[in-house]
């Protein structure tokens, strides 16, 4: 069976997925339900079992106008997968705690001025929600739509809150259950294959809010820097991949820290100086918490932790810290 070139490509780039149970994140979004149908064009030439996971974020805590979307996506993702002949599953968040942990969360940006920790939230618990299906249906996969400039934009939220290098690395194509096909092509390359395969897709009205800063980097600042010099987002973008690549300083990495899991060692944690410690808490949260944490987050962790107390346990930045003699292991809080 013929596929598309895009297609063509990435399963040339895909590997280890042969046999595999992947558990498709569907929004109902444009980049969603293109990942859908190229997954199912790739699965032609690499056997593997697709279905469709939707989370739907509650009626508590918004618009009606959010409502009303949140229930139109959810029984257009089920008509998705309907469409496709796959295995459907959903999960119906509660209530869920948008409010800042403190003021050094909430945006400074004009125009911007909802705070992080909401965005942050609402990932955290996507996430974990689509965690629980994998483990309960035995996928051994989460497929995310993300793409490059997703990528280009939660590195610059987090240069813009001060990370140091590794933190700049944020999303990997591939990061223990969770894999992102498309990271790397740009949102015209996924409209231009939605438009010639006519798929059709939802638009969240949230998208246009620019008062959350993702939104506003995305539909303003970039959009006023490659109007003053056009190609800058995407040389931008290059640079900072770039700089992502070098590591200016990972000390705690060469006494045996590795930001791999969500378990740390804590002798050789205990090992680090005190900025050491802060800045693997601080790199640690950007990769597996949540992109806004604060200073404040990071002090308080480290306090926390600087104990001769064998067995502790915190809740700090969405996650909850629990420590033994030998480990520290932390769970996303939903």
């Amino acid at each position: 069976m013929k596929i598309s070139r895009l297609a063509y490509d990435l399963s040339l780039k895909l590997t280890g997925l042969e046999n595999k149970k992947i558990l498709v994140a569907l929004s109902g979004g444009l980049d969603s339900c293109v990942l859908l149908e190229l997954l199912f064009e790739i699965r032609t030439r690499i056997q593997f079992e697709i279905a469709v996971a939707h989370i739907h974020h509650g009626d508590e805590n918004c618009s009606e106008s959010q409502r009303q979307y949140r229930e139109k996506a959810l029984a257009f993702a089920r008509s998705r997968a309907a469409l496709k002949n796959c295995e459907f599953y959903f999960e119906k968040s509660r209530k869920i705690n948008t409010e800042p942990d403190s003021e050094n969360q909430k945006s400074n940006f004009k125009g911007a001025t909802k705070n992080l920790a909401s965005e942050a939230s609402l990932r955290n618990v996507r996430k974990s929600l689509l965690e629980k299906i994998r483990k309960e249906h035995g996928f051994e996969l989460i497929a995310f739509a993300h793409h490059a400039q997703d990528l280009f934009e939660t590195r610059l939220i987090r240069l813009l809150r001060g990370t140091g290098p590794n933190g700049m690395q944020a999303m990997k194509s591939k990061l223990r259950t969770h894999i992102r096909p498309i990271l790397k092509l740009w949102p015209k390359e996924i409209a231009h294959y939605a438009t010639h395969y006519k798929i059709e897709y939802l638009v969240d009205p949230s998208n246009q809010d620019l008062s959350y800063l993702r939104n506003w980097i995305r539909k303003k600042w970039l959009v006023d820097l490659e109007d003053k010099r056009p190609g800058s987002v995407l040389a931008f973008s290059r640079s900072i991949g770039l700089l992502s690549q070098n590591k200016l300083s990972a000390s705690y990495e060469t006494q045996g820290l590795q930001m791999n899991e969500a378990v740390i060692d804590r002798q050789n944690f205990k090992a680090l100086s005190l900025a050491e410690r802060q800045q693997f808490i601080a790199d640690y949260l950007g990769r597996f918490a949540q992109a806004n944490y604060s200073s404040n987050m990071v002090h308080e962790i480290c306090k926390r932790l600087d104990t001769s107390r064998k067995h502790l346990t915190f809740n700090v930045a969405g996650l909850e810290w629990t420590t033994n003699a030998k480990q520290i292991q932390t769970r996303v809080l939903i």
